[in-house]
């Protein structure tokens, strides 16, 4: 023990739990890249529900698929989802100026957007005033000549001597106002953020900063708590951004601007955390869609080659990140046997990834008659499906024979023969049954290894693999003896029982589903000096009963008695 007892005397002591138990972790919460109406744009916003959604990035867009995905997504029982808005906005909107030039040359340390309602808030206004205390010092003044005969600068005798005024020096000039327009170049230097119409403050922000490290940082202190406003840095995601402008600053309706997106713009960036690569900084993703791709491709910004290396860029993120599976749409306009050869070109092969067909039929929200009838990709309302299937059964149910909500119909009605040929293909279809609705009839990865062709077996093993890194940090840099192998095994062990008894696992008993082994065996000497203990995990998931299969016998009359 590391206390010593040297005084006579009862001790108690708190030992710590010889058992810690590994907590599952979230399994359907989705990401979506696209177009939205207005907000912040390239960077990954936080949505819970479909209201906050058009508070932040607006209403539906003729042409823009991303507002349909999401609102599919929550309707048909998605939870929490990220969004990165690769559109211009269309809003009111504002840019800070960066206080210093420094590092952060001509790009505005703030852009302000207004949210839904700022939209109906006409001549919103954005003012930061610095304190007098937080605000640079004047200039020093010029000392006071020695005497009459101080020369100047040219050789001449000083103004003073000449004129015969007073050598008395003129009064220090007054500090900075709070309004001044040169606050401190700091990212620390707190200022007051102000949302005004006229002469009518609205809102006020004090103390906040440009600190991404502190709790008055301005992102945190004002998106989703103004009403009226959302902020985004627009000097980078770097960790010192350039303090803004003091100053008064209208929020203004910018020019049209029409559609323009290279594929560099859904790929992205990890540090300015844009695109696909601008997901890795988040943990909690576990489903990734881009249904703009199909905008892009409608407006014929990319072409088919562009598409398919798009969606391959979509499934690399999901191969590195190894705790995430993309959901990709099938390209529009292309019926059955379109799609099978489209399927074959394409070359896509990825057990992180699953391809929905075909289009979806949904009510169009701009026809205001309520009659006209859109055609949208199903990826948003797949991943609903996933997280509904996730909450009500587990996720190791898998996703199908589960009804579309919010689908009226499907673009291309598919046959038993023609599903029969794009199922091995791992083209899940969509399929309208009369009476028992739209439903996902097909439950595969793209990928060409039968260990891993069904969607539900790769979100499983990451669920598990998760869950199981997340909950034995506490291992690292224990003694790396017999003591820490019985206590990972233990803790698994007691972790897999979980889904075994929900039905994950398949297995008369628990031995028969699954095994953990930490040992001398998995850990040799050689292992254990390099600092390694590797536990080793075997388990045998349950899959999905793709093919029920009834035999019926005709019997002679009297053959039962």
């Amino acid at each position: 023990m590391a206390t010593s007892y040297l005084t006579p005397g009862v001790y108690v002591e708190e030992t710590p739990p010889g058992s810690r138990p590994i907590e599952g972790v979230g399994t359907s919460v989705a990401a979506f890249v696209g177009f939205a109406e207005m907000g912040p744009r390239n960077r990954p916003v936080l949505i819970t529900n479909w209201s906050q959604y058009q508070n932040t990035f607006g209403g539906y867009v003729e042409g823009y698929y991303l507002p349909h995905s999401v609102y599919g997504y929550f309707a048909n029982g998605g939870g929490t989802c990220f969004v990165i808005n690769l559109a211009p906005s269309r809003s009111p909107q504002s840019f800070l100026p960066p206080a210093t030039n420094g590092k952060a040359g001509t790009l505005p340390s703030l852009e302000v957007y207004a949210t839904r309602r700022g939209l109906q808030t006409p001549g919103l206004t954005v003012q930061v005033e610095y304190s007098p205390s937080g605000a640079l010092p004047a200039p020093p003044s010029p000392p006071p000549p020695s005497s009459a005969e101080s020369p100047k600068s040219d050789g001449s005798k000083s103004d003073s001597a000449a004129t015969g005024a007073s050598d008395t020096p003129p009064p220090a000039r007054p500090a900075a106002r709070a309004t001044s327009s040169v606050p401190p170049p700091t990212s620390t230097t707190p200022f007051l953020l102000k949302v005004s119409r006229g002469d009518t403050v609205l809102e006020s922000f004090e103390s906040a900063t440009m600190d991404r490290e502190s709790p008055r940082y301005v992102e945190t202190l004002v998106n989703g708590v103004s009403q009226y406003v959302w902020l985004t840095p627009g000097a980078g995601r770097a960790p010192n951004l350039p303090a803004p402008l003091a100053g008064s600053y209208e929020l203004q309706k910018p020019a049209p601007q029409p559609l323009a997106v290279a594929s560099n713009d859904f790929v992205g960036d990890v540090r300015q955390r844009t695109g696909f690569d601008g997901l890795a900084a988040i943990d909690e993703i576990t489903i990734v869609c881009a249904p703009d791709l199909m905008s892009a491709y409608k407006q014929e910004l990319i072409d088919d080659t562009v598409l398919v290396g798009l969606q391959k860029a979509m499934l690399t993120h999901c191969e590195q990140m190894g705790d995430r599976v993309a959901i990709l749409d099938a390209p529009p306009g292309k019926d059955p046997q379109d799609m099978l050869e489209w399927r074959d070109g394409s070359m896509i092969d990825s057990q992180y990834g699953a391809l929905y067909y075909p289009w979806i039929k949904v009510l169009d929200p701009l026809d205001k008659t309520g009659k006209r009838i859109l055609s949208v990709p199903p990826c948003g309302h797949m991943a609903g499906i996933w997280a509904r299937t996730d909450s009500e059964r587990g996720v190791h149910k898998a996703p199908a024979n589960e009804v579309v909500r919010g689908a009226l119909d499907v673009v291309s009605q598919v046959t038993d023969g023609e599903q029969g040929l794009m199922n091995p293909k791992g083209i899940n279809c969509i399929r309208s049954f009369g009476t028992r609705g739209i439903r996902v009839w097909g439950a595969r990865t793209v990928s060409s290894d039968a260990a891993w062709k069904y969607i539900n077996v790769r979100r499983f093993f990451n669920w598990v693999e998760d869950s199981i890194q997340h909950g034995t940090q506490w291992a690292v840099f224990e003694p790396n003896d017999f003591s820490l192998w019985q206590r990972l095994k233990r803790d698994v062990t007691s972790f897999l029982l979980r889904p075994y008894r929900d039905g994950a696992l398949f297995g008369a008993t628990p031995d028969q589903a699954f095994y953990v082994k930490c040992d001398a065996e998995t850990n040799p000497p050689d292992q254990v000096d390099a600092g390694m203990v590797v536990v080793e995990i075997g388990m045998c998931p349950v899959k999905p009963a793709e093919f029920v299969i009834f035999r019926v016998t005709q019997l002679a009359t009297g053959e039962l008695g």
